[in-house]
């Protein structure tokens, strides 16, 4: 229990575990935004409320010639809740960076000017997506 002076204003933060979302708050009228200011005019009981988050990507893999492009990927994620996409290697970006819920990501790759094949991965939402080029 927190008790503060009449008035008071109180700035309120939840944080979710990785792979979770925050869905709502308990206790006041607000939106599911992570954080919440409330004034301490009268006594509160407030909870944030939590679900599990789960990411889908289609395809779960992809192939890209010697050649420079790009390829889009669908992301299908639980509603309100928000991922981060990242590339593990210089040559492959993601873009969006981040989102919520469902979309679609493109995927890039430099030119490979190896005489080898090479592989990167792009990470989204803890999923990961293997990423091999010619």
């Amino acid at each position: 229990d927190f008790y503060y002076a009449a008035n008071t204003n109180i700035t309120i933060t939840a944080t979710a575990a990785p792979g979770s979302c925050l869905v709502s708050w308990t206790g006041v009228a607000a939106a599911a935004n992570p954080v919440i200011n409330v004034v301490a005019n009268q006594p509160y009981s407030i909870a944030a409320n939590f679900q599990a988050g789960a990411v889908g990507l289609s395809p779960a893999a992809l192939s890209f010639s010697s050649a420079a492009g790009s390829q889009s990927v669908s992301v299908s994620g639980t509603s309100g809740c928000a991922w981060t996409a990242q590339s593990g290697t210089s040559w492959l970006t993601v873009s969006p960076a981040t989102g919520s819920g469902s979309g679609v990501l493109t995927v890039t790759v430099d030119r490979n000017r190896g005489r080898s094949a090479r592989t990167g991965t792009v990470s989204v939402g803890g999923v990961v997506l293997a990423v091999t080029q010619t």
